[in-house]
Protein backbone atom coordinates (compact mmCIF):
# COMPACT_ATOMS: atom_id res chain seq x y z
CA UNK A 1 0.00 0.00 0.00
CA UNK A 2 1.37 3.37 -0.98
CA UNK A 3 0.46 5.23 2.24
CA UNK A 4 0.09 2.26 4.55
CA UNK A 5 -3.13 0.85 5.95
CA UNK A 6 -4.86 0.64 9.29
CA UNK A 7 -2.90 1.93 12.28
CA UNK A 8 0.19 2.58 10.15
CA UNK A 9 -1.59 4.88 7.68
CA UNK A 10 0.42 7.97 6.79
CA UNK A 11 -1.09 11.03 8.53
CA UNK A 12 0.01 13.33 5.67
CA UNK A 13 -1.40 11.27 2.80
CA UNK A 14 -4.03 13.88 1.82
CA UNK A 15 -1.41 16.64 1.66
CA UNK A 16 0.90 14.39 -0.38
CA UNK A 17 -1.87 13.62 -2.88
CA UNK A 18 -2.67 17.34 -3.28
CA UNK A 19 1.03 18.11 -3.83
CA UNK A 20 1.29 15.38 -6.48
CA UNK A 21 -1.74 16.83 -8.30
CA UNK A 22 -0.28 20.35 -8.18
CA UNK A 23 3.06 19.16 -9.62
CA UNK A 24 1.32 17.27 -12.45
CA UNK A 25 -0.85 20.28 -13.28
CA UNK A 26 2.18 22.60 -13.29
CA UNK A 27 4.07 20.15 -15.53
CA UNK A 28 1.19 20.08 -18.00
CA UNK A 29 0.70 23.86 -17.91
CA UNK A 30 4.31 25.00 -18.33
CA UNK A 31 5.76 22.19 -20.47
CA UNK A 32 4.86 20.37 -23.66
CA UNK A 33 4.99 16.63 -22.90
CA UNK A 34 4.72 14.23 -25.86
CA UNK A 35 5.93 10.81 -26.95
CA UNK A 36 9.41 10.70 -28.45
CA UNK A 37 8.07 9.00 -31.60
CA UNK A 38 4.62 9.87 -32.94
CA UNK A 39 3.72 6.29 -33.90
CA UNK A 40 4.21 4.85 -30.39
CA UNK A 41 1.14 3.39 -28.70
CA UNK A 42 0.62 3.54 -24.94
CA UNK A 43 1.76 0.17 -23.53
CA UNK A 44 -0.52 -2.00 -21.42
CA UNK A 45 -0.22 -2.00 -17.64
CA UNK A 46 1.63 -4.61 -15.60
CA UNK A 47 -1.27 -6.16 -13.65
CA UNK A 48 0.99 -8.20 -11.36
CA UNK A 49 0.93 -5.17 -9.04
CA UNK A 50 -2.88 -5.02 -9.05
CA UNK A 51 -4.24 -4.03 -5.65
CA UNK A 52 -1.02 -2.41 -4.49
CA UNK A 53 -1.99 0.98 -5.92
CA UNK A 54 0.77 1.07 -8.55
CA UNK A 55 0.36 -0.27 -12.07
CA UNK A 56 3.49 0.52 -14.11
CA UNK A 57 3.52 0.06 -17.89
CA UNK A 58 4.86 -3.20 -19.36
CA UNK A 59 7.46 -1.33 -21.42
CA UNK A 60 9.39 1.91 -21.07
CA UNK A 61 7.73 5.03 -22.39
CA UNK A 62 10.10 7.63 -23.85
CA UNK A 63 8.78 11.18 -23.73
CA UNK A 64 10.09 14.58 -24.76
CA UNK A 65 9.54 17.50 -22.38
CA UNK A 66 9.87 20.96 -23.96
CA UNK A 67 9.46 24.32 -22.32
CA UNK A 68 6.59 26.41 -23.69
Amino acid sequence: MTFGYGRSTCPGRQIAMVEIKVVVLALLKYFDVCFEHKHVQVPDFDITHLGVGIMPPLADVNVVIKSL
